[in-house]
């Protein structure tokens, strides 16, 4: 039987039913058991403004009705926190009301209690720091049931078990603390202690078209200049007057000048910014550019969301700065470009057997529609998985581009997401292993038996500021410890590449593995 308050709300509502706008569902947990006390929050699509609601709670049974405005909203399933439950909250986005709207059934997901406390420095606690999270495995923002510190800077919340990244923002009361970003495991439930926030010092940074007008609403980002990690920022995008005002840690930065897409103005790089106090780091002129667009299809031709979009000078891994350069959910995208002729690389880098197009010298001189098809599995497929963080706090990813025909012998081996300007060359075995931390390395070896090693003089390469290293290979002219040999098809052979890394762990580190069957 239903509770008596929600009967009355329900009698409530039924009086202004012929006239009023009706959100229902239902909120469960896996299993279909009704989640009671479930708080639902309702967002403005359009401005991420919180509509003020009565009744907003599940009943004992896990169904909801709430009275909106005709309109399209993000709506947010809140459980109750722990311990009365570990369920992690939901977001249901774009939904349209007219009229009634049966949304029909949330399902919670179990999640793990992570507890912290946030504290400035000097140890005072970080009172009201906002909580973000995002699950690493589908990188999607993590409803927490949770979203700031209390009076004593302490948080319990939920979090979906495996990688996680917890956003701490403190805000701006004294004494100043950096934002922090904190990756987890999370395998049950964590408690992180005290977590002692970096002393912070604000960061000034003008934009400004070439006559001189100001670039309103630029997002700026912050990368460490050695790592190329990106800080957690808060407020960081300009004003009315183009200025953006923003609290860092102390330490050297390369700052990317990301305007609004509709601008069409061109990303810029404001490279090595020293702080170690308040600092203005100028002013950035931003040029105009012009739009690069279009949808990335797979071979079923389907669209497809994440795929990550890159321009490169022609003919060089020297990579051009872009900004929003994802496909979005409906697989389109959008991003601005300088003038000019680049080669421009489409990419699954999140699939353990990635796909990759690159279509060669497009030229620039006005807005520019580019569609790409994913034409199947890419070359070869991933192993060793997710590997060991570098310097750089992320795992180098090990990728090759071509054919896996023998007969066309069109190989190139890619090494990313390393730390920028480091040496590294490519290995090779028929035989996959996985031994942790070989001589003074930090990561695993994927390789076993007999080890090749592409480290003759042209074949080491640099990673530049991009992070990549990459060589074409022959395919007749494969090293091996007693000398060269072809590849035959038929043949299954595994690659991987080591690079110099200074970490706490080594001097040096390994990329992911990656097997090739080829033909």
């Amino acid at each position: 039987m239903a509770s008596l308050s929600y009967l009355l709300t329900a009698a409530a509502l039924t009086s202004s039913l012929a006239s009023a706008d009706i959100l229902i569902g239902r909120v469960t947990d896996t299993l279909g058991n009704p989640v009671p006390q479930t708080n639902l929050d309702v967002f403005d699509a359009a401005t991420g403004n919180e509509l003020t609601l009565t009744g907003d709670f599940t009943a004992p049974d896990g169904s909801f009705a709430l009275v909106v405005p005709a309109g399209t909203y993000d709506v947010v399933a809140l459980p109750p926190v722990p311990p009365t439950t570990t369920l992690v909250g939901q977001q249901v986005d774009n939904v349209v009301v007219a009229g009634t709207l049966n949304l029909g059934t949330i399902v919670l997901e179990p999640g793990v209690v992570l507890t912290g406390r946030a504290l400035r420095p000097g140890g005072t606690p970080a009172v009201g720091a906002d909580l973000e999270g995002r699950n690493l495995t589908t990188n999607r923002s993590v409803v927490l049931s949770v979203v700031k510190t209390d009076t004593n800077g302490f948080f319990s919340t939920t979090a979906p078990a495996g990688p996680f990244r917890l956003s701490i923002d403190p805000g701006i009361d004294l004494p100043l603390a950096a934002p922090t970003l904190l990756e987890l495991d999370l395998g049950a439930t964590t408690a992180l202690g005290n977590i002692q926030l970096a002393a912070g010092h604000y960061l000034t940074v003008t934009a400004l078209r070439p006559n001189g007008t100001p670039v309103v609403n630029a997002d700026l980002d912050v990368l460490d200049s050695v790592t190329g990690v990106k800080l957690l920022t808060s407020n960081d995008n300009t004003n009315a007057a183009g200025v953006a005002s923003f609290v860092v840690p102390t330490g050297t930065f390369d700052l990317e000048v990301c305007a609004p897409t509709a601008m069409r103005l061109v990303p810029q790089l404001l490279p090595g910014v020293v702080v170690n106090g308040p600092t203005n780091a100028g002013t950035v002129t931003v040029p105009s550019g012009a739009h690069l667009f279009g949808s990335v299809r797979n071979a079923a031709g389907s669209l497809v969301p994440d795929i990550d979009i890159d321009l490169f000078l022609p003919g060089t891994n020297t990579k051009v700065l872009t900004c929003d350069d994802d496909t979005n959910l409906a697989g389109q995208y959008r991003t601005t470009v300088p003038f000019g002729t680049f080669d421009v690389l489409f990419e699954d880098v999140r699939s353990d057997c990635p796909e990759s197009v690159l279509v060669s010298n497009v030229t620039i001189s006005a807005d520019t529609n580019l569609d790409a098809n994913m034409t199947g599995p890419g070359l070869g497929c991933r192993y060793c998985m997710p590997g060991i963080a570098n310097s750089a706090g992320r795992a180098a990813l090990m990728d090759a581009s071509g054919s896996a025909s023998v007969a066309q012998n069109n190989v190139t081996l890619i090494a990313r997401d390393l730390p920028p300007l480091v040496f590294g060359f490519f290995l090779l075995s028929r035989n996959q292993g996985n031994v942790a931390q070989p001589g003074t390395s930090a990561g695993i070896l994927c390789l076993s038996g007999s080890v090749g090693r592409y480290n003759r003089p042209n074949q080491i390469g640099q990673s530049g500021t991009a992070g990549i290293i990459s060589i074409p290979i022959d395919l007749t002219q494969t090293p091996t410890p007693v000398g060269f040999i072809s590849i035959l098809p038929g043949e299954t052979w595994n690659f991987q590449a080591w690079y110099r890394d200074n970490t706490a762990g080594g001097n040096s580190n390994f990329t992911t593995g990656l097997t090739i069957a080829f033909q």
